[in-house]
Formats: structure tokens, sequence, C-alpha cells
């Protein structure tokens, strides 16, 4: 009789918990393909703390962690889109859980790039997802399927946005100080402008009379206010007046959206104490290209040492690879092979420079 008691309670437990199974499965199916996502962009990010990021991956970019760590912790059949979820950015999707959770720090490395810099290992959330969802976690793909050969190319977007001066014209036709906008955007705006404005003189249809808010605003410190210019010349002091932006999407699909013109990757030979030259790599990471990564695919390649540095410049810290020799061809090969960085953001900088001793930055030949 106690046998059967025993078995009779746990068939009703069993029954119990599919029940709530079928419960819980019925109450997701409510919820927005949004909160869907969120929940597992959450799951996915305490399972990388906890069960895939070792002390010695930090400090490591955001977007390497959310490609490789995060993505890795995903269950069979699903995957992580960011854009999918409420957060549409990862930036912001890591703001909150700093704020949720508060385990680790976000902080901006280098102009425009994000790394994870430090975490709190002993944090109770992150131990209860290793201690619960470990032995679910898919085995980590550690091959090259990330950021490896065949990956798809970064795309890079040029953008303008209005300045101070410009704003009163762009923003009658909508365009606020963050919009983004092409040359061609640009161009229908102030042709618009000129035309509800009636400037284009009556005399030469090729020039443009310009009234106040243009004259002030394409004014050159130093130099009268211009009152008549060729459409051309209209068009290209607007543009030198409007604010640089440009988007990189990386092949992981992650966008980041960085103020100023877009700045190539950096390739530099240069001398250090005893006549021994090396290659400088600066900039890698803008383009989602880990620093330690790159590193150690170059010491295979090359056979030699290569390291990362740390570079102080305008109150952040750039990371700089330092190789030993002249590796310009392999670095380069390197890129766009296997980064599918395309030839025109790469900058190779020739010549050699003297550099004493081994701190960051490096000298720079003749450009």
């Amino acid at each position: 009789p106690d046998a059967v008691a025993q078995a009779t309670a746990a068939a009703g437990a069993t029954g119990d918990a599919a029940a709530a199974a079928s419960g819980a499965t019925a109450e997701e199916d409510e919820r927005s393909p949004a909160e869907r996502m969120d929940e597992q962009l959450e799951r996915c990010f305490l399972l990388a703390l906890g069960c895939r990021l070792h002390k010695t991956d930090v400090p490591i970019l955001t977007s390497a962690f959310y490609r490789t760590h995060m993505q890795s912790c995903c269950a069979e059949g699903t995957s992580l889109d960011i854009k999918h979820s409420s957060y549409k950015k990862l930036s912001k999707f890591l703001t909150a859980m700093a704020g949720k959770f508060e385990c680790f720090t976000v902080k901006e490395t280098s102009k425009g790039v994000d790394s994870i810099v430090s975490v709190n290992w002993s944090h109770h959330a992150i131990r209860q997802a290793r201690s619960e969802g470990a032995a679910d976690l898919p085995p980590m793909d550690t091959g090259d399927s990330a950021t490896g050969d065949g990956a798809a190319a970064p795309t890079f977007s040029l953008f303008l946005s209005p300045s101070v001066e410009l704003r009163p014209v762009f923003s009658a036709y909508g365009h606020d100080k963050d919009a983004l906008l092409t040359d061609n955007d640009v161009k229908q705006v102030i042709t618009q402008y000129v035309r509800d404005n009636e400037l284009t003189s009556v005399g030469d249809r090729s020039s443009v009379l310009l009234n106040d808010v243009l004259s002030k605003a394409l004014r050159t410190k130093g130099q009268p206010a211009p009152t008549l210019l060729k459409w051309d010349q209209l068009m290209r002091l607007v543009k030198s007046k409007m604010l640089s932006r440009h988007q990189i999407i990386s092949s992981t699909g992650i966008s980041v959206l960085h103020k100023g013109s877009l700045q190539p990757i950096s390739i530099t030979t240069a001398m250090r104490t005893g006549n021994k030259t090396v290659t400088l790599v600066d900039n890698p990471e803008v383009y989602g290209i880990e620093a330690k990564d790159l590193a150690e695919r170059m010491q295979h390649v090359m056979a030699s040492s290569a390291t990362v540095q740390n570079k102080a410049a305008k109150g952040k810290t750039d990371r700089v690879v330092i190789i030993q020799g002249n590796a310009v061809k392999q670095v380069t090969d390197l890129l766009r092979e296997h980064y599918s960085v395309p030839q025109q953001a790469i900058r190779v900088v020739e010549g050699k420079a003297k550099k004493s001793g081994a701190g960051g930055g490096g000298g720079r030949g003749k450009r």
C-alpha cells in the first residue's frame, strides 16, 4: 500500500508539474516577442557572466561579450537578436542590466568603444545562474564562426547631422540635432529651403541669394558673411558646416554609431630600443575587433611576440596591438581576409620612426 501511495503521489506531482509547464507555455505565448527576447537576453547575460566569461577575458569589448559569450548560452534552436528586444541597442540593454544587478562595470575605453572592465564574480545573481544553468549549456563554439573566415563584411555608413547654426534650416523639414542625413538628404533639404524662401537669383538661376539665416550659418570666422553663392558652392559649404557621424554594423549585426568622421585602422612601423622593428595597430576595437584576439592571431601568424598596450589619449585609453617585426602585410591580410575589414578602412603609415622605451603610443612615420 505504501508503494502504491508513493507511486500515486509521484504521478500526481508529475501531473501537477506538467500542468504548470503547460500553463507557463501558455503564459509565454501571450507575451510579446520583445518581452520573450528581453527574458532570453537577461538569462543569457547572467549565464555568460557566470559560466562563459573568465577573469582573464576582462576587459572585453561589449560587442565581443555579446557575440561570443552571450550567444553561446542560447538554448538549442534559438538565438539572440537585440533588435527584436525592447532595448533595440546593446548599450541600452547593458545599462539596464547594470542598474538591475550592479554586478559589472562598463566604460568607454576608447572613443565610441565600450568594454566590460570589471565583474563582481561573487554576486548572488551570477552564482545562482552558474549553479542552476551550467549543466544545460551547450558546448561553447571556440572556432572562427563569430569573426572568422567567410564572415560577412562589416558595413560602414556616413551621415551628417545639423550643426547649431544650421538647425533652423533643417528643423523646418522635421530634422532635429540627432538626425542622420545622407548627402542626398542634405541636398534635398537645402534645395527645398531655397525654393520655399525664393532665394534663387533672378538674374542667374545657377546662383543663390542667401538670407540672414543661411548667411549667418555659413559664415567663416574672420571673413565677411557670404551673400551670393553658386549652387555647388552652397552645397559644399553647407556640408562642411554639418556634423559628421558614422555607423558601423559588424558581421554579427551589432550597430554602433560614432561621432566624427570614420577613423581607419592604422598600421605603423616603429623602432624600439636595440634597433628592433615593431608594428603598431591602432583603432581595431572601433570596428568590433578585440585587440587581444588580434594579438593572439598575429602571434600565431608571425611566430613572434604580439602584445596589447594601453595608450592614453584625450582622457580615454586606446588599446594598441604591438607586434615584433615588420608585419604590415600580414596584419593587412588578416584584417581583410579574417575580419572582413575593407581596404578603405585600413591605413598603412609608411616609413619608420625612432621610439625609445616601451611606453604606449609609439613614434609615427611621415604621413
